[in-house]
């Protein structure tokens, strides 16, 4: 698939078969994600956690879902979450943790298109999931650092292979 379609075809999944994703669909996800830029070039400041295991799934859903207005789960059912974590600490003027995250999850989500896959950027279970220490742990983050995101993915219960539109010409400016 070329670049642009791929994009074009990215969108995020609320609903997942249930059915794991094959190991080299992950490899394959996890390179785009590792292709991505980050803050210096500085790797080590960033940390991914592949969580395929279904009773931590749900223990991240229920956190994830605490205190929000709709208790439904926030990782749509997917059996694949990618957590995308950053040192709490970063060695430059500002924290780029978060623009790291966006940058591997976006590539992640790409990739995911360009292999048939669905995949959702979460950040809405974030709170729940991070105020429960306990949890953090459980799920592989290290000591230090902090996670910004998630990238669910698995198969669309209803796949959608249309494709975006070139749209939002209200938002761009040009100046020549």
């Amino acid at each position: 698939m070329e670049t642009i379609k791929a994009i074009a075809r990215r969108k995020s999944t609320r609903k997942y078969l249930d059915r794991q994703i094959a190991e080299k669909e992950l490899e394959t996800i996890l390179f785009a994600g590792c292709a991505a830029p980050v803050a210096g070039n500085d790797w080590h400041t960033m940390q991914l956690v592949v969580i395929q295991n279904k009773e931590l799934l749900s223990r991240i859903s229920e956190a994830g879902s605490r205190g929000r207005k709709r208790r439904r789960d926030p990782l749509y059912g997917a059996l694949t979450l990618v957590l995308i974590a950053s040192e709490i600490y970063c060695p430059y003027p500002f924290h780029a943790g978060q623009q790291n995250a966006a940058c591997i999850g976006e590539n992640m989500c790409i990739a995911a298109a360009d292999l048939g896959l669905g995949s959702t950027y979460l950040t809405g279970f974030l709170p729940g999931f991070n105020a429960d220490a306990e949890l953090v742990k459980d799920a592989g983050v290290r000591e230090g650092f902090k996670t910004e995101a998630a990238i669910a993915l698995g198969y669309p219960e209803v796949p959608d292979d249309s494709e975006k539109q070139m749209a939002h010409q209200e938002i761009i400016t040009f100046i020549r």
